[in-house]
């Protein structure tokens, strides 16, 4: 499969959405000098074709990836006080050391954000990608939490 971390990061956000495809942008919203701001909404591009029920079987596996017993990033996760729900990749790359992935979004019941994180060369998933996914996703939960 040949995916860049944007198009991986708008999939897990769809499945986390409901199965809205969000045209990505990246300006979320301009604040003017006279004090002024303007935001720009999110435009649903298209949706996934895939039905509810599986859409909720995707979202629970995802969850699984994250706090299951089996979940192969549920060490990176570990008491954690909210839920995420994400998926571990482990690419071949022709080196010593495989291109580490984890996609995912959280809180996983109402999610606000969805992150991917692709490190070149770095190991796996599991062990590199999603731990640094978590620091990112507690920074910008702590941003949002001060945006209120």
């Amino acid at each position: 499969v040949l995916a860049t971390p944007l198009q991986i990061v708008r999939l897990l956000a769809a499945i986390g959405n409901g199965g809205r495809l969000v045209q990505p942008r990246l300006v979320d919203r301009v604040l003017h000098v006279d004090g002024t701001e303007q935001i720009f909404e999110p435009v649903v591009a298209d949706t996934l074709p895939i039905l509810p029920e599986n859409l909720a079987l995707i979202r629970g596996s995802l969850e699984e990836i994250t706090s299951g017993a089996r979940g192969t990033a549920r060490n990176a996760f570990e008491g954690i006080s909210y839920t995420v729900a994400g998926k571990t990749g482990t690419a071949e790359s022709g080196q010593e050391e495989p291109h580490a992935w984890f996609a995912g979004y959280a809180p996983a019941d109402e999610p606000t954000v969805a992150i991917a994180v692709m490190l070149e060369e770095a190991g796996e998933g599991s062990k590199v990608a999603a731990p640094l996914f978590r620091q990112v996703l507690e920074a910008f939960l702590e941003w949002e939490a001060g945006q209120t």
